[in-house]
């Protein structure tokens, strides 16, 4: 970002002012800064001590009605833009970075502020705040219309003004310099997004000559109207915002899929512990024809509903090496929302034009998407290395390539290579949950930088933790070995491993199956196997604690990446098994905090009759699993951080409109595209059935035959 100076402004006699005003200076040296002041040797002294460049060449005291005449003339020649804040004026947060970054043909732009009566947050400039400029600020996030307007005077003592618009025009006082730049072209302009506590001035009032018609305009239909009666009262009870009211940040875009799962758990978990943005989602929402048929866009504060939607006029199949309207759409996201940085978690609906943004962006490697169209690299054993000739075989015989049907192998191909070519070009920071995938990412592409790719691992939410945590204690002594198999039973999950292994562990375990799906059907009637097919998120402790299990088993036979499941195994105090590939390899050592095992049948069956048979070895284990402290979401984002630079761009207060701004608000069904479908239907159906119930202009006969054919069709 291409930062304004900042300009403070003394006169003599305001040393205390100047002092104040350096110490709210933004720290660090990127932004240049100077002090406009009178040839004051106090002044100078501040100046030269805070190591800013000064310049002395105002008047001893401002002439009234002269300010910015004085000012602008000073400046001429020194500074194009600059933000002028007066000595005395107390700024909000962050204030340097809340200007407009550029409005056309504006010759000022004022702050919202306390003595004048076009930009007062009180309903009269006499008002005297009972509260501090930061709880003002703080209230303005909830009550500002988010908004730039034309004002026609200059309104207070700091702005953001443009000098060579002003310095270039001859005029004997401030109002004549209004008049001479509206009749330049020129705005005057005013913003809510940034407010300046100038209290310490006198009250202003209106100039004599202004036009009846502004004047009635002014009185009656202000833009601030609305919100000055709020904060009047506010700060006349002297009441402060509470915690829940949203603060000013930077905001960070997140890139996502819309199918849930782990990914999808990953960006929940981390918008909600990332404290220091305002995120926001986008997901692509489609089919099996077409990933990205329409883009929706979701605040953190509500990944259910999104607050704009764009149904794309060509639907993204797969991934577009490139797409216009995809790239103005983003470009619109990122203006009106100051996005500063973004995470991209899936390319898949989406288009490579959001790796060729002027924004820092990181890219998690979650899959081995976009280089592996099947997602999961691999074909019968995990791949290290795909060449022409391999990915063409893959495409047409690789039963895990699933999904993407329409696109053959010269766009694969191509998209490898301008995915490629742009990550090593724009040298785009690459994170790994674990260090297998790092490897075998830097393996199947050569080209990357060895220090391409970092290892940050997952964390799990505080509150999810706090529900486990009393699961981590030893279960009672039983004469069998009780083993929970926690997630789905799919194919690569290792449901054939474990049908595989059934019957023989009859003999001496207890199988708990604990969100197994559909998967866990083929177990339902075995006397040793307990199956639950679905839990929600909250449900897992008390699951866990019901099953008293020794041991956690995973059975994947494709490598995992992270594996949810076991950090979840893990913070419950369970000792875990699972099969000696991907990120369990990295995370298990065999014998310490768990085991591990080739992914056939017999060695599974070994390893478990030992574990039967040594009851004290899997205490050794599990106490080793419970002095370990899981990781926290709120550490992992800390690490995403550090990767990013320090942010400089602009600020926007969090006003989030609502989605009926786009047309998404038409419709009166909103429905979370990564909801499964049976959960939607019965939702719909409980819906359904409520309103059949209450509406009382339906015939209460009418009404139970209705009530009576739901029951009928729901079985």
């Amino acid at each position: 970002m291409n930062c304004p100076p900042l300009c403070l402004v003394a006169f003599s006699g305001e040393a205390g002012q100047l002092a104040r005003a350096l110490e709210a200076l933004p720290p660090g040296p990127q932004r240049e800064t100077m002090v406009l002041c009178s040839a004051d040797s106090e002044l100078e002294r501040l100046a030269a001590a805070a190591g800013v460049r000064c310049l002395p060449s105002l008047p001893a005291a401002a002439t009234p009605g002269r300010y910015w005449c004085l000012v602008s003339a000073a400046l001429s020649g020194v500074v194009g833009r600059c933000i002028v804040l007066r000595a005395g004026n107390v700024p909000g947060s962050d204030w340097h970075r809340r200007f407009p970054a550029r409005e056309e043909g504006a010759a000022a732009v004022f702050p919202l502020a306390v003595r004048h009566p076009e930009t007062s947050v009180f309903s009269s400039p006499e008002h005297t705040p009972c509260l501090s400029v930061e709880d003002i600020d703080r209230w303005l996030n909830i009550y500002a219309p988010g908004t730039v307007f034309d004002i026609p005077f200059f309104a207070g003592e700091s702005a953001l003004i443009d000098v060579e618009r002003l310095g270039g025009v001859a005029a004997t006082d401030d109002l004549e310099l209004a008049q001479r730049v509206r009749e330049c072209g020129g705005l005057i302009l005013a913003t809510d997004n940034v407010y300046i506590d100038d209290r310490v001035a006198p009250p202003q009032s209106l100039p004599a000559a202004t036009f009846p018609a502004w004047q009635t305009a002014i009185a009656r239909r202000h833009p601030l109207t609305g919100l000055r009666h709020a904060l009047t009262e506010l700060s006349s009870r002297a009441e402060s915002p509470g915690a829940d009211i949203p603060q000013v940040l930077p905001a960070r875009l997140h890139i996502s899929h819309s199918w849930g799962g782990g990914l999808g758990r990953w960006v929940e978990d981390f918008v909600a512990a990332d404290g220091g943005h305002r995120s926001f989602v986008l997901r692509p929402i489609g089919d099996l024809t077409a990933f990205g048929q329409t883009l929706a866009l979701y605040s953190a504060r509500n990944l259910t509903v999104p607050i704009r939607t764009w149904t794309l006029a060509q639907p993204i199949l797969s991934t577009a090496i490139a797409h216009y309207e995809y790239r103005q759409l983003v470009a619109g996201i990122l203006a009106e929302f100051a996005i500063g940085s973004v995470i991209l978690s899936s390319l898949i609906g989406h288009a490579l034009d959001i790796l060729r943004l002027d924004l820092p962006v990181i890219v998690v490697c979650h899959d081995f998407y976009p280089f592996c169209p099947p997602i999961l690299a691999t074909w019968e054993t995990p791949c290290s290395q795909c060449d022409n000739v391999r990915l063409t075989d893959c495409l047409q015989n690789n039963p895990g390539h699933r999904f993407f049907h329409y696109e053959q192998a010269p766009h694969w191909l191509a998209l490898r290579a301008a995915f490629t070519s742009t990550v090593t070009e724009r040298s785009i920071a690459l994170v790994a949950p674990s260090a297998s995938v790092a490897a075998r990412m830097h393996s199947l592409i050569p080209a990357l930088r060895e220090d391409a790719i970092q290892v940050i691992a997952h964390g799990l939410s505080q509150a999810f933790l706090g529900g486990l945590a009393a699961v981590a204690c030893p279960p009672a002594p039983q004469h069998k070995l009780r083993i929970v198999v926690l997630g789905s039973l799919e194919m690569h999950k290792g449901a054939q491993l474990l049908q595989a292994v059934i019957e023989p562990l009859a003999e001496f375990a207890t199988v708990v199956l604990v969100g197994s799906g559909e998967g866990g059907n083929a177990f339902a009637g075995l006397p040793h196997v307990q199956v639950s097919d679905g839990y929600s998120r909250e449900e897992l402790g008390a699951l866990l604690a019901a099953a008293q299990p020794d041991i956690g088993l995973l059975l994947s036979v494709v490598p995992e990446t992270f594996s949810y499941t076991l950090s979840e195994l893990h913070a419950a105090g369970i000792p875990v098994a699972a099969t000696a590939l991907g990120a369990f390899a990295d995370r298990i050592r065999h014998g310490d905090n768990g085991w591990l095992y080739p992914p056939a049948a017999d060695a599974l069956l070994v390893l478990l009759r030992s574990l039967a048979a040594n009851p004290e070895e899997v205490a050794r284990v599990r106490a080793v699993v419970t002095a370990t402290t899981p990781r926290t979401a709120t550490a992992m984002v800390a690490d995403y951080d550090r990767l990013f630079p320090p942010a400089d761009g602009p600020l926007l207060r969090p006003v989030e409109t609502d989605s009926a701004r786009s047309g998404a608000g038409s419709r009166n069904i909103k429905i979370n595209p990564e909801a499964k479908f049976r959960d939607v239907f019965r939702e719909f159906w409980d819906y359904a059935r409520r309103k059949v119930h209450n509406t009382e202009k339906l015939p209460r006969g009418l009404a139970r035959l209705l009530l009576w054919l739901m029951k009928v069709l729901y079985r």
